[in-house]
């Protein structure tokens, strides 16, 4: 029993290795790709964004 929960460990650990991998890949092609970018759409500055900082902390 031992050993099939540590195959199963393994496998989700192995699992979460590559879906890691693939995600920061797939950061750094986006951000290569992003210095090709025109200067005034790199930033992302929202003009009519609305914030409620009326909220109740109780």
């Amino acid at each position: 029993m031992k050993t099939h929960a540590f195959s199963l460990l393994y496998k989700l650990y192995y699992l979460f290795h590559r879906v890691n991998k693939k995600a920061f890949e797939l950061a750094m092609r986006i951000f290569e790709l992003s210095k090709s970018f025109p200067k005034e759409e790199k930033y992302f500055y929202p003009v009519n964004l609305e914030i409620n900082y009326d909220f109740d902390l109780k």
